[in-house]
């Protein structure tokens, strides 16, 4: 985000040199399970190239610009469900799935290069 903004166009939080003395919810000590947390909001998606999560508001990935799938589409994403599984098995990587070295993104197994950073496969 550039230091001008206020607010952080990923996930809305409040630019903490904004000069608010209010602490923000994130900061405040939250007592919720760590996968209450990281719960998606209903309605959000993520992106099938660079797999950060949207908003449901969003046409577009805000990292590497991918459409949204579910653009005009009423159907939720199958990521807005309900999930029981523990979070350990929700964030596990994808078999041949490959993190990027210059971004640290994850990547599908057919990806050649990471489409947020541009980075090449590694061999």
């Amino acid at each position: 985000n550039k230091a001008s903004q206020e607010k952080c166009l990923a996930c809305g939080a409040r630019n903490p040199a904004a000069g608010s003395q209010t602490p923000s919810a994130a900061s405040a000590a939250d007592t919720r399970p760590l996968s209450e947390v990281l719960k998606m909001a209903a309605g959000s998606w993520t992106c099938d190239g660079c797999y950060i999560n949207n908003k449901a508001s969003q046409e577009k990935c805000l990292a590497c610009g991918a459409r949204n799938p579910a653009a005009g589409s009423q159907t939720p994403s199958a990521a807005s469900a309900a999930d029981t599984r523990p979070l350990s098995e929700v964030l596990k990587m994808a078999a041949g799935s490959w993190t990027c070295d210059g971004c640290y993104c994850n990547n599908k197994a057919s990806q050649e290069k990471c489409p947020a950073c541009g980075t090449k496969k590694p061999s």
